[in-house]
């Protein structure tokens, strides 16, 4: 939908709220037909859902945010070029992802939505419009606000824990099973017409979950698209508290283990801007539980920092040890990564040792430079056992030495034959 984009900051309507009123069987569409969820990951699953009429083909994943062994991560494109979601999920490791913010379609082809991810903000483009935001600790927590140009959330409460993020906009809230939609000043062509749809929504009562929808749309045989009370009603028959409308039309792409489920109105899938992306992943920061130390660290928080704050050894050389030791759920074949921050103080041979299925491996880093980012450490066979799987460093060496996150992807089953792999 990035042709109503550059009508949008023109647009001087007024803001509408609408209140819909709820049917008497409890669902707003009690004639929608579900296939049975199907598990794509640990926490995740993927179902579609249908309609006669309004006809509709809608494609819907479903996360466990409760669960440390899947994320969902926010991804920019790379380089100036647009990038496909599909493309962005196969580099992501991704078990699924959809498009997420909107963006003009002029060169560079700058994001016009407010993204945030690990802390940093990407783009703050756009005016006072909904993003969907979520906290570090395993991205347990989940909020809801409008973010202003320049960062200015109107959470000034939860919101600072926020992480990663991407707006939208437009956005639905459910109360006592009443929809309720803000289109935030955006054109009735937008959103009072039937349009192919991409949302994310979340719950964060028991059993909290977030939602990542794509409605097809513009075909009349197949479906038609959603209005935003479509929209809004379909996600409160799901059960989310609060949604927001991400970037829909030719953009809406639905990408589940390799494959595009759903069918793109230009007929094939169109290169976006960003995408919200579901990983098989286990991300264990410094102040996190499985986080140990021993020896004297200070926390400091410099710009390259893994979300809030990163530490440093202060003790004597040999003193201070640090330990990532993740609670998997599945044995398999990981990529590890690590993420430090960098200096010219840092010490130029830090070693990380990864305890594994085959042994113990040792990876010599300079933490001099390649901070601010994930490092990949290698790929290797853990099993899911308490304590199995583990990555550790010492201040063993000459320079100081960071200790701040460590990632586990899960990437395929685990390898028949003992190997290991150095990237």
């Amino acid at each position: 939908m990035q042709t109503v984009i550059r009508q949008f900051f023109t647009l001087s309507c007024a803001a509408i709220t609408l209140s819909l009123s709820a049917v008497a069987s409890g669902a707003y569409y009690p004639a929608m037909i579900y296939s049975s969820p199907q598990t794509i990951s640990s926490g995740v699953t993927y179902r579609t859902a249908t309609h006669a009429s309004p006809r509709w083909s809608i494609h819907i994943v479903e996360i466990d945010i409760t669960n440390p062994n899947v994320e969902l991560v926010p991804v920019f494109k790379q380089a100036q070029a647009l990038e496909r979601t599909s493309s962005m999920a196969v580099r992501s490791d991704a078990v699924a992802a959809m498009n997420a913010g909107f963006f003009n379609t002029g060169t560079p082809y700058q994001s016009v939505s407010y993204f945030l991810k690990d802390g940093h903000v990407v783009s703050n483009s756009g005016g006072n419009f909904s993003a969907i935001g979520f906290t570090s600790n395993h991205q347990v927590d989940v909020y809801r606000t409008k973010v202003a140009g320049g960062n200015v959330p109107a959470d000034s409460t939860n919101w600072p824990r926020v992480v990663d993020t991407i707006a939208g906009i437009g956005s639905f809230t459910t109360t006592g099973g009443v929809a309720t939609v803000d289109n935030e000043n955006w054109a009735a062509s937008s959103t009072d017409v039937r349009h192919p749809r991409t949302m994310i929504g979340f719950r964060r009562t028991s059993p909290p979950r977030v939602w990542l929808v794509a409605v097809d749309g513009r075909q009349t045989a197949l479906s038609v698209g959603m209005t935003f009370t479509e929209e809004a009603r379909f996600m409160a028959d799901l059960g989310a508290e609060e949604s927001v409308n991400l970037d829909g039309g030719g953009s809406t792409t639905a990408w589940v283990k390799g494959q595009i489920k759903n069918s793109p109105s230009d007929g094939s899938e169109r290169a976006v801007c960003t995408a919200w992306i579901v990983a098989p992943a286990n991300t264990v920061d410094n102040d996190d539980p499985e986080a140990t130390y021993t020896g004297s660290w200070a926390s400091h928080a410099p710009f390259d920092r893994f979300r809030s704050n990163s530490l440093k050894a202060t003790g004597a050389a040999g003193t201070c040890t640090a330990t990532w030791t993740p609670s998997l759920a599945d044995n398999g074949r990981y990529k590890v990564y690590a993420w430090w921050t960098a200096g010219a103080d840092r010490a130029d041979a830090v070693t990380y040792q990864v305890t594994h299925r085959d042994g113990t491996t040792n990876v010599s880093v300079d933490q001099r430079g390649n901070g601010g980012s994930w490092q990949l450490l290698g790929t290797f066979n853990l099993i899911a056992a308490p304590g199995a799987p583990k990555v550790s460093l010492s201040n063993d060496v000459t320079g100081v030495v960071a200790a701040d996150a460590v990632r586990f992807v899960r990437i395929s089953e685990l390898a028949s034959v003992d190997t290991w792999e150095l990237y």
